[in-house]
């Protein structure tokens, strides 16, 4: 290999290394930034967010349709499925889309017409 091939070749790594350095600058820039101390307070809860009990959604899905109308309650009835998944978001609720299809496989969320959806729970829940 000649001088100037190795100078190419050692030219073009460090250009490669610069690149890459510069896209990875905000996480280099982390690694210096000082940790906060341990917060012993519990995460705050969106305004207006339902507290959650826990819920095994696979096991009691009436349970996660009932939560899930206390949190989408503001939206009323007649709703579309992109402003409940857009609460249940905002409220973190595990996996909104999954919870989403299973409601909807399973008859707790139901077509009211025209691309809106309703609760279908009363029946079954007592309520």
């Amino acid at each position: 290999m000649g001088t100037q091939q190795l100078t190419t070749l050692l030219v073009t790594l460090a250009l490669a290394l610069l690149a890459y350095l510069f896209f990875q600058r905000q996480k280099i820039a982390n690694l210096f930034k000082p940790k906060s101390g341990f917060d012993d307070a519990p995460p705050r809860q969106p305004a207006g967010a339902v507290m959650q009990a826990n819920i095994d959604l696979l096991s009691d899905l009436t349970g996660a349709a009932q939560q899930c109308r206390r949190i989408a309650a503001e939206i009323g009835a007649g709703f579309k499925l992109a402003e409940l998944y857009r609460l249940l978001e905002k409220s973190d609720w595990p996996h909104p889309h999954l919870t989403i299809r299973s409601l909807r496989e399973n008859g707790l969320l139901v077509p009211a017409g025209e691309g809106l959806f309703d609760w279908n729970i009363s029946e079954r829940s007592g309520d």
